[in-house]
C-alpha cells in the first residue's frame, strides 16, 4: 500500500474531517507528530510538528518513494457522513 501523509494526535476524538485536504502548519493543538512524506529519498521522516519526533521507514524490501497523485483540494463530488 501507499501513504501520502500521517498525522498523530493526542487525546482527540475527531468528528469533523473537513480539514483533511489542508496541509497543517505544525503547531496545531494536540498534534503529536506530522509526517508529510515529502523527503523523496532515504528512510528518515521529518516531523513537521513542533515536537521533533523523527520517523524511520523500515521494511523488507526497503520502502520506495513515488510521486503522489493526492491533491490538497477535495474532489467536487466528495460526500461524507459521520454519525
Amino acid at each position: 500500500g501507499t501513504l501520502d501523509e500521517v498525522r498523530i494526535w493526542s487525546g482527540l476524538v475527531k468528528t469533523d474531517f473537513s480539514d483533511r485536504f489542508e496541509k497543517l502548519s505544525g503547531n496545531e493543538a494536540n498534534l503529536l507528530a506530522y509526517y508529510a512524506f515529502d523527503e523523496a529519498t532515504g528512510s528518515r521522516l521529518n516531523d513537521l510538528s513542533l515536537n521533533d519526533r523523527e520517523g524511520q521507514l523500515v521494511g523488507s524490501p526497503e520502502p520506495t518513494w513515488q510521486l503522489s497523485g493526492a491533491g490538497l483540494q477535495p474532489p467536487s463530488d466528495l460526500r461524507a457522513q459521520v454519525n
